[in-house]
């Protein structure tokens, strides 16, 4: 868990933890450094950019499975479980009137 309990600023959502099967998640000691308290009071992983310590380009965010950014465990978990991706949506009256261009 963080030191503080606090959550770390880049921080996008939680996956709240449940029940005991999914606390499990957090007594990981891989996922140990993503573990805070939830605006609820409730131990929750973060999902954020922070999460990941491999280089991504695209829109991945995090990863959730055996061989993910947040560990998971079991035998009915794949290496890759879960991706959690960004997705930029742009809704306007006229398509012509925004333009969205990377920031580099």
């Amino acid at each position: 868990m963080a030191q503080d309990g606090q959550p770390h600023q880049a921080t996008l959502f939680y996956l709240e933890l449940a029940n005991e099967k999914a606390l499990e998640l957090c007594r990981h000691t891989d996922n140990a450094p993503f573990t805070s308290f939830t605006t609820t009071n409730n131990h929750g992983l973060e999902v954020g950019y922070h999460v990941s310590s491999r280089p991504r380009g695209g829109r991945i965010i995090a990863t959730l499975g055996r061989e993910g950014d947040l560990k998971l465990t079991g035998q009915h978990i794949s290496g890759l479980h879960i991706t959690f991706e960004a997705l930029l949506c742009v809704r306007a009256q006229e398509v012509t009137s925004v333009r969205v261009w990377p920031a580099l």
